[in-house]
């Protein structure tokens, strides 16, 4: 009777020991960061990477029609802004202005690709 405690505990204590052994604290964050970098990866490669996410599909389809790429587009949507952001701080030496010639940097590029757009419409309907 007195034996089953006995052989159990001995079981369960060899058990524990041999999972502290084997427990490598490495190996679990080499496979947790593995996990977390193959779920980055799936986000990033999802809906045409970056470009999908940030600029709407009808806008996308306009792009393709004036022949500017969305990475491209984002690329000059990027430079015009940070341009913006520096001309306010370090020149203008103002925040509220830094973030309004973000702004206007914005707006610069995308009033660029409205426009090219409008005029290959007008000139789609004029030869029509």
């Amino acid at each position: 009777m007195h034996l089953l405690p006995i052989v159990s505990s001995t079981i369960l204590i060899t058990g524990g020991v041999w999972v502290l052994l084997r427990y490598d604290p490495a190996a679990v964050r080499r496979r947790l960061a593995s996990q977390h970098l193959d779920r980055v990866q799936t986000w990033w490669q999802s809906r045409d990477g970056l470009a999908g996410r940030l600029i709407s599909a009808k806008h996308r389809e306009r792009l393709a029609v004036i022949g500017v790429t969305p990475q491209k587009y984002l690329h000059d949507m990027l430079l015009y802004s940070i341009g913006g952001l520096v001309v306010g701080l370090f020149i203008l030496h103002s925040v509220l202005m830094a973030i309004g010639a973000a702004g206007v940097g914005y707006l610069l590029v995308w009033m660029q690709t409205a426009g090219r757009y409008g005029r290959w419409q007008r000139e789609v309907i004029g030869g029509i």
